[in-house]
């Protein structure tokens, strides 16, 4: 194998690929890159086992083959190479990668090593949408998943529901949950979901987009795995197995009462008053929603107390008093968008609320907390 390929190419590719090689394995082919010519392109895999990505550039193929070399040593040193030209040839056991100025040789393992991977081959998409959309709506929600091994394992996951005229896209830790949707319209009347791991699809999902492209989905039902190809890039998720819990059962059926706010003033006030959080515990901020303000008040007492408020742009309903988890309130006004920020609430039960920015697309749902 040999074949020539220009620096941004080849790191385009292996940013991509990186994103699934794995970094703890004892299996020493999981820290590898396959590298395999292709007609007149290159493809490069890697896989965990539960998730596979590929990527592609157009080469000037000088010799057919394939090879796997440890990923982790190859990509650095292409960072750090200074020209933009590189050949790339297997010379028996050995990669060697050579510029005008520079040559490394890296060693190389049996392809035949390398696990079995499955792709997406004679195969009809069953949707398309904008990748921005679909990869903001991932970035939206995915850190309200779970992380904790001790969690219910479907709150590990995003939750992708693909239907005729929208995908939603869902994650929640129990305590908190979002929600994002994205309107279209489609002739394929057959509903899919899929429940796939949040810290690979969130990892994804940071892509650059350049363009109005689309993204595919696919769906490998023998092997139960949820794909995507956005461009020369292909990723493969293994579904998570169980079931995800009905999350429209608590999705507030009244939003009568409500309090608007600046989003950024409400972002502020939660940094200021999170200055007294514990470094030990969980940290609770009671939050009360009134005519005139929202205010917030602290207290711990290995560092001592806060009150502030700010100002309300709309009011309806009864003053209302409860008490959040501060890191979870923190996170979830982070990631909304706009100006200002929504929260309808239900003064005769304290225990959830939704909040909306700008954008009606996407809403949050927090849960009240009792202190340990």
């Amino acid at each position: 194998m040999e074949f020539e390929i220009l620096k941004e190419n080849l790191l385009d590719c292996l940013n991509i690929v990186l994103k699934s090689v794995s970094q703890k394995s004892s299996i020493q082919s999981l820290s590898n890159v396959l590298i395999k010519t292709e007609g007149s392109k290159v493809i490069f895999a890697t896989t965990n086992l539960d998730v596979t990505n590929y990527a592609s550039s157009p080469s000037q193929i000088l010799t057919s083959g394939s090879a796997s070399v440890n990923l982790k040593k190859v990509h650095e040193y292409i960072q750090n190479v200074k020209e933009n030209s590189l050949t790339i040839k297997l010379d028996g056991n050995v990669l060697v990668i050579t510029t005008k100025k520079s040559k490394a040789i890296f060693n190389t393992m049996k392809t035949q090593d390398f696990p079995k991977l499955s792709k997406i081959e004679n195969l009809e998409p069953i949707c398309k949408v904008s990748a921005q959309s679909f990869f903001n709506a991932i970035n939206s929600v995915s850190f309200c998943s779970g992380t904790d091994t001790f969690q219910k394992i479907a709150l590990t996951g995003v939750f992708i529901e693909v239907n005729y005229d929208s995908i939603k896209v869902t994650a929640s830790n129990g305590v908190r949950l979002a929600h994002s949707e994205i309107k279209r319209n489609s002739d394929n009347t057959r509903s899919y979901v899929f429940l796939v791991p949040a810290q690979y699809i969130s990892d994804i999902a940071k892509i650059e987009v350049k363009d109005d492209s689309n993204i595919e989905f696919f769906f490998i039902e023998n092997k139960n795995i949820f794909a995507m190809r956005y461009g020369s890039y292909d990723f493969l998720l293994r579904q998570i197995d169980g079931a995800y819990p009905d999350y429209t059962r608590i999705i507030p059926s009244s939003n009568e009462e409500k309090i608007k706010v600046n989003k950024e003033e409400l972002q502020s006030l939660l940094k200021l008053i999170n200055v007294f959080k514990s470094e030990k515990n969980t940290s609770y901020i009671n939050v009360t929603f009134s005519k005139k303000y929202l205010s917030m008040r602290s207290i711990e007492k290995e560092v001592g107390e806060a009150t502030s408020n700010i100002d309300v742009e709309e009011f309806s309903g009864e003053e209302s008093s409860r008490l959040y988890d501060s890191r979870s309130l923190l996170e979830v006004v982070s990631h909304i968008g706009g100006e200002f920020l929504t929260i309808y609430f239900n003064s005769k039960q304290d225990k959830l609320i939704s909040m909306y920015g700008d954008e009606t697309d996407t809403f949050f749902i927090l849960s009240s907390v009792k202190p340990e």
